[in-house]
């Protein structure tokens, strides 16, 4: 694999610039990351259903403490070849046990200022945004839901929709990409990130023409809302493009930061039967649109103090699950990642000593299809499926607030004591009575991150 990175590297340098084209020295590996170790307590509520909420019952509280852990080893490195271009590589490694065990791993080419990256690695409206400042936890992309656990619709793409962030990440996250970004002139960087479909680590591409690929449907797994023998398919979101750019400059004593993102993938292409007898109109032929995204943040900075703010709106998200619609053979999204979120906060830093406060909020959209009791998706016969996702009762959509004071104490190089204390609320109107869904409630988090 390093013989094939450092190949292709060397060739896009030798496209790009005429000379020859030796490393002054090897690449040599450094090891760096970071490890955070946590431990709190929470109270939240416990059974607040929808039916719990109408009749009036009384909640349970319960109180709680836990330990949880968040660490990745990096490994990276870099050499300059004497034509000055540079060529570098990294290998993200998950130190907590998990399914994905390489967080990251791409390769770099960079001259003059330009940056060009391949490999698995977030967006580059991602990587170019700024947010509310914050010096605990992390709430935006954080980790709040982990200490007050949600049961919504949108758990799963909690991290991919505005309902948890502000970072255009909408399904690509770490999916096999190319990248380039400008030099920083007069304060501005423009970047761009293409990826030919959302797999990560090198899996086979999406873009099989097969009856099996066809069959196993949008979602995966048999009776997805595929026909075999389509002579084009792509059971996955492909095509994505994410677009950045910001500004940083400073003016005296006052510094500005400010981004703007803008993120698109192709709906997945499922030619499953007749028009009439699919969800068009609503979310697309086949279940699905093609993602529209954007986001925007700020920071405005002065001495020690630092206010700012984030949005993100997703009018077109990724699909999260299906259920069966008028159709036998066609599925309908009944969970999307469409929603907007924003955040703001403010941070100051007293020599060792920073605190900040933050609030964020977020919402998602879904929709169930069908009149199946307790969330649990239905066939409408004799109903066209345009009509059951109009259907303004059967659509269900997740909220969540979250306020933020954090402390941070720098005692070292890399070593900090951090705490939060915050509350959240998660809202959920899925149908239904038999599960728990909305959450809220408070957490007071203590501990240290390292960074090495």
């Amino acid at each position: 694999m390093r013989k094939i990175l450092l190949g292709t590297t060397a060739l896009v340098a030798a496209g790009m610039f005429a000379g020859t084209a030796f490393a002054a020295d090897p690449i040599k590996i450094t090891v760096g990351g970071y490890m955070e170790q946590w431990f709190g307590v929470v109270t939240d509520d416990v059974g607040e259903r929808p039916a719990d909420r109408i009749s009036g019952t009384t909640t349970v509280n319960s109180l709680d403490w836990d330990q949880q852990s968040d660490s990745e080893i990096w490994f990276t490195g870099k050499t300059k070849l004497d034509n000055g271009v540079e060529i570098g590589l990294t290998v993200e490694l998950e130190a907590n046990t998990g399914a994905d065990v390489i967080d990251e791993s791409y390769g770099t080419v960079e001259y003059a200022g330009w940056r060009f990256v391949i490999g698995s690695e977030n967006g580059a409206g991602y990587l170019m945004q700024y947010s509310a400042p914050d010096v605990g936890i992390g709430f935006n992309s954080g980790d709040q839901v982990n200490w007050i656990p949600f049961g919504g619709n949108a758990t799963a793409g909690y991290y991919d929709g505005a309902l948890g962030t502000t970072y255009l990440r909408v399904g690509d996250n770490d999916a096999q990409k190319v990248m380039l970004f400008t030099p920083r002139w007069l304060g501005f960087q423009v970047g761009v990130s293409y990826a030919p479909d959302y797999n990560e680590d090198g899996a086979a591409r999406t873009n099989i023409n097969s009856a099996a690929a066809n069959a196993a449907g949008f979602g995966g797994g048999a009776g997805g809302n595929g026909v075999a023998g389509n002579s084009n398919i792509r059971n996955g979101y492909n095509n994505a493009w994410t677009a950045g750019a910001n500004y940083v400059n400073k003016f005296d004593e006052l510094s500005v930061a400010l981004a703007v993102g803008y993120a698109t993938a192709k709906a997945p292409n499922l030619d499953g039967g007749a028009a009439a007898a699919s969800p068009s109109g609503v979310f697309g032929r086949f279940g699905a649109d093609d993602i529209k995204s954007w986001s925007a943040g700020l920071n405005l900075g002065w001495g020690n103090f630092l206010i700012g703010g984030s949005f993100a709106a997703i009018s077109d998200g990724m699909c999260l699950a299906t259920g069966p619609a008028a159709s036998a053979t066609l599925n309908a999204c009944t969970a999307t990642t469409s929603g907007q979120g924003w955040d703001v906060g403010a941070r100051y830093i007293v020599g060792p000593w920073a605190i900040s406060a933050m609030y964020f909020h977020g919402e998602q959209e879904g929709v169930t299809v069908g009149a199946g009791g307790n969330g649990v998706l239905a066939a409408v016969a004799g109903v066209a499926s345009a009509a059951v996702l109009n259907n303004a009762a059967s659509r269900q959509d997740d909220e969540q607030e979250t306020y933020a004071v954090s402390l941070r104490y720098t005692m070292g190089p890399g070593i900090e004591w951090r705490s939060s204390l915050f509350l959240t609320d998660f809202d959920s109107e899925f149908r239904g009575t038999a599960a728990d869904l909305s959450n809220s409630g408070w957490a007071l988090v203590t501990g240290l991150r390292l960074s090495f």
